[in-house]
């Protein structure tokens, strides 16, 4: 096994920097063509007096969990489910135009509106955890080979604290365009309940995904919002691993307020999700604020030679986010957009090995 930890650092500055340069995915024509013609018909379950239908986690019936259950066992096996795996495209201005950079590997529910499946997350054990992370590493390698361009996918930290969890990662997608990408979430024993998002990282923690970057995983850190409080990725978690993450993906909720633009699902928007800042004072100080951990974010030399910044939204304008002018020139070509999902449709891994 390479150590990556040993090489120098302008090398490995170059390796990250030719990877980065190198990925030219289709462009965003190319991709709002292919959700035009997306069709996730709404399941069963979820349409109007189907059994999961506005259905709420802690209000599940014994026989709504074993359907939840049963639906997600059959996405992993590649049966039709009443879950699908998405691939939400985040873009890059690249060669004078809007080009997908990476892709993000999501769990969505056939429920019309794109939801996070949040009742498989209220049931799934560590194990059931560790199990989907390491299926989607395997899944997230194959479309990165056939498709030549970056997969991210999501785990909890917690889950990367176990070392044969990490070795696994390392020996998969150490040569392959896998991005691992560090949630907020965090879930304390395997009952039955929902994940939190205000628990701190722990020091060992930090040094489990510390650890992945030193053997040459890319690892990026989601929904950060610089000005919150009581929640787990804030301000002091983002310097304690700025100098060793590839990528920081902006809280969607902060990028929604600061780029005043509703997020739309299916062709309509869906106001009052993400409501807008209270007052223009409120809204100038988001602005400020995020203007200002961007900076810091930029001026930070580790291990890459720049970090890699992502402003989330979850709907470009026809014209995309380009056509939106950011006070103090935040937005430039490295603050990605990102669009809605595609599905997959891909069952399940093929090759991966």
């Amino acid at each position: 096994m390479t150590d990556t930890s040993s090489q120098p650092q302008d090398a490995m500055n170059a390796i990250m920097t030719n990877a980065e340069d190198s990925t030219v995915g289709p462009d965003m024509e190319t991709i709002e063509g292919i959700f035009a013609k997306e069709n996730v018909p709404v399941h069963e379950y979820f349409q109007k007096d189907g059994l999961l239908f506005q259905s709420k986690p802690h209000e599940m019936t014994k026989e709504q969990a074993d359907v939840v259950r049963s639906e997600y066992g059959k996405l992993l096996t590649g049966q039709k489910s009443a879950f699908y795996l998405a691939l939400q495209p985040i873009y890059k201005w690249q060669k004078e135009k809007f080009c997908c950079f990476e892709k993000e590997l999501l769990l969505r529910s056939r429920d019309g509106q794109q939801s996070a499946p949040v009742s498989v997350f209220f049931l799934m054990t560590a194990q059931e955890r560790t199990c989907f992370l390491l299926w989607s590493i395997l899944l997230a390698k194959q479309i990165a080979n056939e498709d030549g361009i970056f997969v991210g996918v999501n785990s909890y930290v917690q889950d990367l604290e176990a070392k044969e969890v990490r070795d696994f990662i390392v020996e998969t997608c150490r040569d392959c365009k896998v991005i691992v990408e560090i949630t907020e979430w965090s879930k304390a024993d395997d009952k039955a309940g929902y994940p939190v998002k205000n628990k701190p990282f722990t020091d060992n923690q930090v040094e489990c995904l510390r650890d992945l970057a030193q053997r040459g995983i890319r690892i990026s850190v989601d929904d950060y919002n610089p000005m919150a409080s009581n929640y787990a990725v804030d301000q002091d978690f983002v310097r304690r691993v700025k100098n060793f993450v590839f990528q920081v993906k902006y809280d969607l909720a902060l990028c929604s307020q600061i780029f005043e633009n509703e997020p739309i699902v299916n062709g309509k928007t869906l106001p009052n999700i993400f409501p807008p800042a209270k007052t223009p004072e409120e809204l100038q100080e988001k602005r400020t604020v995020t203007k200002a951990s961007v900076e810091e974010l930029r001026s930070t030399v580790g291990m890459y030679k720049a970090i890699d910044l992502v402003g989330e939204g979850s709907v470009l304008k026809k014209r995309g986010w380009g056509a939106i002018s950011f006070p103090g020139s935040i937005y430039d070509k490295r603050f990605h957009p990102r669009w809605n999902h595609a599905q997959l449709g891909r069952g399940s891994p093929r090759n991966a090995s």
